[in-house]
């Protein structure tokens, strides 16, 4: 494990996609097999040696907050409240960050070497850097022009995506308006990620191994039914 890393991760959205799965459970708390999605994080940080982690919760957030005091130690639990969006509930925690901080979506998984991780961020001399993945549309994608001319066509193209996983370090809180750290939701994040760009302060990490989001019903049973090989299969 690298010294003088942190890890957070964002607990406190509704879930409202998953339906009737969450309306009494926090989606981290979905069950994927034996463990739950906030499990599969956690041991997967703890196999590598992070210990240094911060839990920002919101929505049922009392839920959360019982579950990791029964099963684990030294796990910090912040509650900003239901409202609050993403960027809020990282500036909330910014005291309890060490310099470089791993931020992940208490949704997704991804068995990144977090070494590798963090070692790539320090050498891109940036403020945050984006993991990202290949995604295949699985469409035809055209183009066309004022005439109605079809300009192009692709079958079925690959594009990169960001994955819920992102290192930070904790000064570039320090840039960021009041207006911005309150936006709901995404937003804000998504407003701090897109000044940073602007300011050339972002770089990426390519990913290419086991990964999974839950959003949907039908994300979940797909996760449900394909996790267990694919874990063993990348073991």
């Amino acid at each position: 494990m690298l010294s003088n890393t942190s890890i957070v991760v964002m607990c406190g959205g509704k879930g409202s996609r998953l339906g009737n799965l969450s309306e009494d459970t926090p989606k981290p708390l979905v069950k994927i097999h034996d463990k739950t999605i906030l499990d599969w994080k956690l041991e997967h940080y703890a196999n590598q040696g992070y210990y240094n982690c911060v839990l920002c919760v919101g929505f049922r957030g009392d839920k959360i907050k019982k579950y990791i005091q029964q099963k684990y130690n030294k796990i910090l639990v912040n509650d900003s409240g239901v409202r609050a969006g993403i960027l809020k509930r990282l500036f909330d925690v910014k005291d309890q960050l060490t310099q470089t901080t791993l931020v992940s979506y208490g949704d997704t998984f991804a068995k990144i070497e977090l070494d590798n991780l963090i070692k790539k961020h320090a050498l891109n001399n940036t403020l945050i850097t984006l993991v990202v993945a290949p995604i295949i549309n699985p469409f035809g994608i055209l183009k066309w022009n004022n005439n109605n001319i079809i300009t192009s066509f692709e079958e079925k193209p690959t594009f990169n995506h960001f994955i819920g996983y992102f290192v930070i370090n904790r000064e570039a809180l320090e840039y960021i308006p009041q207006k911005v750290i309150n936006m709901p939701d995404g937003k804000g994040i998504v407003a701090m990620f897109k000044n940073f760009i602007d300011m050339k302060q972002v770089k990426i990490y390519e990913y290419f191994g086991l990964k999974f989001t839950v959003n949907t019903p039908s994300e979940l049973e797909d996760v449900r039914k394909n996790i267990g090989g694919f874990y063993t299969l990348n073991e």
